[in-house]
């Protein structure tokens, strides 16, 4: 006959083993809130992560842009001033303009990556008021790319 385990020890056997069965990446979501953000070191995944910077943007979501930008994050904006990280999480929540971005070009080198393109701005009423052209610059750190500097140049209107 085999001997009964109590039904607490058996309580705690159960949440071991549920915890030592989630994949990695769902214990990892639980403890870092951007692993979310974590996407693979691919042209596309560092897409995907330039897509989630103008998601968050659009959404001004601080948290979110906050998972995209790397600590030391700092961006040359286009009117020439240089923006660290904490000025880049703000500036987004005192606009209604709205930004629509066509991706050029992504290249990697190891774990860097740069991405080009342009920035159409856009009014409530939809007309584009202005084009940036941009360069982002990622690291990738090990499960995903967060942003570490950025460019911004205005074109000239047509």
């Amino acid at each position: 006959m085999r001997p009964r385990l109590p039904a607490q020890t058996l309580s705690l056997l159960a949440g071991l083993l549920l915890t030592v069965g989630l994949p990695v990446s769902a214990r990892a979501q639980a403890a870092d809130p951007c692993a979310a953000l974590a996407q693979p070191k691919t042209e596309a995944g560092l897409k995907a992560t330039e897509a989630a910077w103008i998601k968050a943007l659009t959404d001004k979501d601080a948290n979110a842009l906050g998972c995209v930008l790397d600590s030391g994050f700092y961006d040359s904006t286009w009117r020439g001033t240089l923006r660290d990280r904490a000025a880049a999480l703000t500036a987004g929540k005192r606009t209604k303009l709205r930004q629509q971005i066509r991706i050029e070009r992504v290249r990697l080198f190891g774990d860097t990556g740069l991405v080009w393109g342009i920035n159409g701005i856009h009014n409530a009423a939809g007309k584009t008021i202005a084009q940036v052209r941009f360069t982002d610059v990622f690291h990738y750190d090990g499960h995903r790319w967060v942003a570490i500097a950025g460019q911004e140049t205005l074109l000239p209107t047509r």
